[in-house]
């Protein structure tokens, strides 16, 4: 790729990817899904691997894909 413009977009598209699984995983872990789509009961998964599990339990199941990034704050993090 030799247009800086499209390489841009493409990092920029990227970036954006990445923040979208790593919130997944955040969700993940507040909403008590872990359960769900990680075996046992400890999870040594890091927030990233946690939110790819999440979205291909979703897409698996049918449901619907979480598209904002809200959550509710923790009091212990």
């Amino acid at each position: 790729m030799s247009d800086a413009t499209r390489v841009m977009r493409l990092m920029l598209a990227a970036c954006f990817a990445y923040l979208w699984v790593i919130y997944l995983g955040v969700a993940a872990h507040q909403k008590e899904w872990t359960p769900r789509i990680h075996r046992g009961h400890r999870c040594g998964l890091s927030l990233f691997q946690l939110g790819l599990r999440l979205l291909g339990h979703l897409l698996k199941n049918d449901l619907a894909l979480p598209a904002n990034f809200t959550l509710q704050p923790e009091s212990v993090w």
